[in-house]
């Protein structure tokens, strides 16, 4: 049998950790540390385990997403959950809060059993609660019952734990993502890298929309058709330009919309009240914030949408963007559905991402020419937002996306965007 290293950064963890392992006859040896993960990244040789008890952040996962991900199960230790997903979406098999799980994730992962397993000696009771882990059509060798209701792998007799610690262990193995087959990063022809460091280079900040907006078009990423106006009769003249009804949003980088969404008017028809909302917008913003920067408003047209989104994009590594993907509407915010993909990304990859969501089915249509539209331009757009923030990873720290519509004709927009800048300006300052 292999002995498993276990980097943690929890003594307590550690303890519980090599108990349910013994239980099992899992031979482990538990090495604490702060810095578990940095010393995991330097680790030589195979049968690396990892067991955190504190939240997977970005620092976190660009330590991780150098590893060899399918060979290292993690547990985690924490009250929230979004770990396991951000840890399956980087190629972790990861469990959440249980280490008996946890310990048979260690001993399938030796005896290189993948989800469907064989079970034909197991009972419909047992084969109903792994569920569809259960491959259908078994050969003879397979799991077989045990004693005190531990199943085991049958040459020789490996004990791999009960029929719930199985189910949880094989639904960690089958939520990861195979990072072998991804792609590499894209790159968009004709993007004017000038006109995006133009717009990105200074001190730290977040930007404006439409400054963040100006960055995202030179990787054409699909935006709506909008004008900023800086007055009331400029606003007005250009929802004509544009087509009645319009959407009228204020502008500034202190004051976001998806922060306040009384900051927005949608569905104006004709040009006086757009001036009337203009005036409206300005006088609330300057209410609300007397010191808050304004550039004025942007006037949008207006297109039905069937879901809206928030994305937040960072950068891990050359090649490597982490997206973490939700709803945008009250009900979504609220309820916490998100999941998350590693960019760059195939369709199918998104796909089986998407799916991971409660409310998929809104993003997602169920006929299939039209899933497979939507799934088309939310995979163009992914990428290339995944390679501006590629491109330009010391300058961008991360791109947060309060609103993403995916239109009633199957198209995507980005309706609302924050860049956020590094230092890395600064520090070039002082490297000179």
């Amino acid at each position: 049998m292999p002995e498993w290293t276990l980097w943690t950064d929890s003594p307590a963890l550690a303890l519980h950790c090599a108990r349910a392992a013994r239980s099992l006859g899992v031979q482990l040896q538990p090495e604490v540390f702060s810095d578990a993960l940095h010393r995991l990244g330097k680790a030589t040789g195979d049968f690396h385990a990892l067991a955190l008890s504190t939240e997977v952040g970005d620092k976190a996962l660009r330590a991780l997403v150098s590893l060899n991900a399918r060979q290292v199960p993690v547990l985690l230790w924490s009250p929230q959950s979004q770990g396991q997903g951000k840890l399956a979406a980087l190629g972790f098999p990861c469990v959440l809060n249980d280490t008996q799980a946890w310990a048979t994730l260690l001993r399938l992962l030796e005896e290189d059993l993948e989800p469907p397993v064989n079970a034909p000696h197991l009972d419909k009771i047992e084969k109903a609660a792994l569920q569809h882990f259960v491959r259908k059509k078994p050969s003879e060798l397979g799991l077989v019952p045990g004693d005190d209701g531990i199943l085991c792998f049958p040459t020789p007799a490996t004990p791999l734990g009960d029929v719930r610690s199985l189910r949880v262990a094989l639904e960690a193995l089958d939520a990861r993502t195979d990072r072998l087959s991804r792609p590499t990063m894209p790159h968009v022809a004709g993007v004017d890298a000038q006109s995006v460091l133009d717009v990105i280079l200074g001190p730290p900040r977040t930007l404006s929309d439409p400054s963040s907006k100006a960055a995202l078009a030179a990787y054409d990423v699909p935006l709506p058709i909008e004008e900023l106006c800086a007055s009331a009769s400029r606003a007005a003249a250009e929802a004509s330009r544009i087509g009645f009804p319009v959407r009228v949003a204020l502008a500034s980088p202190d004051l976001r919309t998806s922060e306040h969404p009384d900051l927005i008017a949608e569905r104006i028809e004709n040009a006086s009240r757009v001036r009337d909302v203009y005036r409206q917008l300005m006088s609330l913003a300057k209410i609300r914030a007397p010191k808050a920067r304004t550039l004025g408003v942007t006037v949008s047209a207006t297109a039905a949408a069937t879901s809206l989104l928030q994305l937040r994009l960072v950068s891990l590594q050359v090649g490597h963007v982490f997206c973490e993907l939700g709803f945008a509407d009250a009900h979504g915010r609220a309820s916490g559905d998100t999941t998350y993909v590693l960019l760059p990304a195939r369709e199918p990859h998104i796909e089986d991402a998407l799916s991971r969501l409660a409310a998929a089915s809104l993003i997602l249509p169920s006929a299939r020419a039209e899933r497979k539209h939507v799934l088309a331009r939310l995979t163009d757009t992914l990428l290339r937002l995944g390679t501006l923030l590629n491109d330009f990873r010391a300058e961008i720290e991360e791109l947060t996306i309060p609103q993403m519509a995916i239109r009633v004709d199957g198209e995507v927009e980005v309706r609302e965007a924050a860049l956020s800048i590094s230092d890395a300006f600064e520090r070039s300052l002082v490297a000179r």
